[in-house]
């Protein structure tokens, strides 16, 4: 008795010419779509077809046929396959070739309710007129799907075995082991199999653990908590490191088997090693951030404290000497001093909470090269002075007396990293100070860019190789600067490269620890227009005959 598919196929093309006729017949009962194709004719007489029953029966034309097949019957993504493998030319190069009968498995159509289903197609020659071609097709949707998962679980997984509660010896189910370059499955004793596996793939410092992980009596306890028991292990294939998860399963309801899978999961797990690095290294920073910002609040009222205690104390000194001039005028310039010094400090703040907000913007002018080195130079030298620093200039290579920026932020540059210089040098120490031109870098339509180069140079105690890679950091401060009690908030450098950054320019830094430390700042300027004149920025700060200037 016939009793499949391949069955019915080998029969009708060994039946006697007499039979073939009826069995034609009988494979219309057994097929859902059935034709008989003449390629060399153009011409297909329909047997069976969901596609169009009134049309059962009738010989048409094959080309026109296939075309209107193919839009309404094959599943959109499977039409390019199905074109190729059953237009009148493949079938043509069929027909004259030896090959008796071609399967063409997986073909999905759409079912009566716009649905797709699998298909499993076969072309086999009529035995009596070798250029007549039948097509048979037949539903075998669940077939596939089985066949498929089956597919999909031996590529997903390295081996499926079935271990025997009641003999404890294993049954491959499947094995794909031969991508690592081993085939090492053979229907053994549970105990042994694991044995010999750990020994040979598991690393020698995870083999005891997974050892009582894996042993059989643990396994049922596990799987009498839960449904399922996963375990992972670390192993090694030919000199490389690999992750695989264990996944334990009772077969059936039965519970006589067990079913054991191994599958590589090094990619998951090495992504989660990454993400997790990265959740510490993001939780580090961020409590590193809090410890620098609590250190920034407690300098902060220390030297916010400083200029207003020294405030607080001139101001009574004054008052309790209303009467003198002298005394008054003296108390009222320290008073101005320390405001000055806390104005800075705020400002510093205030400028670094617009950098980070994007807020930050600069106003450009004309300005004299000469005038702000003047005042730059009015600030600088009286600090130098006082720790008997040797402080060179050199402006020799400026060319162009006016220069288009702004004075402002460039100045207040300049003084942060002088200032620096002076609080970080010794006694009798040097320090160099220099703006150049280093030539023209773009041209514009009536507009000239000149890039300049501030160079910063001291001989003072330098900066650690450790302290470097977070120089310009906010609110960071070495903590050898700490220890000498040297005044200051961590923000200067910050703001010095924000400034230069915003001039299209950047800040480099060259130190060695007790030999001294070169700032090296470029920026790029434009060159004002004839029409452009030098806008006039009095900064000086001071009193004058009894009167405060600012």
């Amino acid at each position: 008795m016939v009793n499949n598919r391949e069955d019915i196929e080998e029969c009708f093309l060994k039946c006697p010419t007499e039979t073939r006729q009826s069995f034609m017949a009988a494979l219309q009962m057994v097929y859902d779509e059935v034709f008989e194709i003449n390629p060399h004719d153009d011409c297909v007489y329909i047997l069976n077809s969901r596609y169009d029953t009134a049309m059962c029966g009738m010989t048409v034309c094959y080309s026109d046929f296939f075309g209107e097949y193919v839009d309404a019957m094959v599943y959109l993504y499977d039409c390019e396959e199905f074109i190729s493998d059953f237009e009148p030319e493949a079938l043509r190069k069929f027909a004259e070739s030896e090959d008796m009968k071609q399967e063409k498995k997986f073909v999905r159509l759409r079912t009566d309710t716009n649905k797709k289903e699998w298909y499993i197609a076969t072309l086999i020659k009529n035995p009596a007129d070798k250029r007549r071609i039948i097509l048979l097709m037949k539903n075998e949707n669940e077939v596939c799907i089985n066949e498929m998962q089956k597919k999909a679980i031996m590529e997903d997984y390295d081996y499926v075995i079935g271990i025997n509660i009641q003999n404890e010896k294993i049954s491959i189910y499947s094995n794909n082991e031969a991508k690592y370059g081993h085939s090492t499955l053979y229907n053994v004793f549970y105990e042994k199999f694991l044995n010999q596996r750990i020994k040979k793939y598991v690393l020698s410092e995870y083999a005891e653990k997974i050892s009582e992980k894996m042993q059989l009596e643990n396994i049922k306890r596990q799987l009498e908590k839960n449904e399922v028991y996963i375990c992972y292990a670390t192993m090694q294939y030919r000199g490389e490191i690999f992750h695989k998860k264990f996944r334990f399963v009772y077969l059936d309801d039965k519970k006589e088997t067990i079913l054991l899978s191994q599958m590589d999961v090094t990619e998951q797990i090495e992504r989660e090693e990454k993400k997790n690095d990265a959740v510490k290294i993001a939780v580090q920073e961020a409590r590193k951030a809090n410890e620098s910002k609590s250190y920034f609040l407690s300098r902060m009222s220390h030297d916010m404290r400083t200029p207003l205690n020294a405030i607080i104390g001139m101001d009574m000194i004054a008052a309790s000497h209303i009467n003198e001039t002298d005394k008054v005028m003296e108390s009222l310039n320290s008073i101005l001093y320390s405001s000055k010094n806390l104005l800075e400090l705020v400002n510093e703040v205030l400028d670094v909470s617009n950098f980070e907000r994007g807020k930050f913007s600069l106003n450009d002018a004309v300005f004299s090269w000469t005038k702000e080195i003047e005042n730059i130079m009015q600030l600088i030298r009286p600090l130098a002075d006082k720790k008997h620093l040797e402080f060179d200039t050199d402006y020799k290579k400026l060319r162009f007396e006016n220069v288009v920026g702004d004075a402002k932020r460039i100045r207040q540059l300049c003084i942060n990293l002088l200032s620096n210089a002076v609080k970080y040098t010794e006694d009798g120490g040097k320090i160099y100070f220099s703006i150049s031109e280093r030539g023209v870098v773009k041209e514009e339509t009536d507009n000239i860019y000149m890039e300049y180069e501030i160079i910063v140079k001291d001989n003072g105690i330098g900066i650690s190789e450790e302290f470097m890679p977070y120089l310009f950091d906010m609110f960071e401060r070495e903590k050898k600067v700490l220890g000498e009690n040297i005044s200051g908030t961590g923000l200067g450098m910050t703001i010095a490269r924000n400034l230069a950054r915003l001039m299209d320019g950047d800040i480099y830094v060259e130190s060695k620890e007790n030999e001294g430390t070169k700032f090296s700042v470029t920026l790029r300027l434009r060159l004002p227009a004839p029409d452009e004149s030098v806008t006039t920025d009095d900064i000086n700060m001071g009193i004058s005959g009894g009167v405060i200037r600012f």
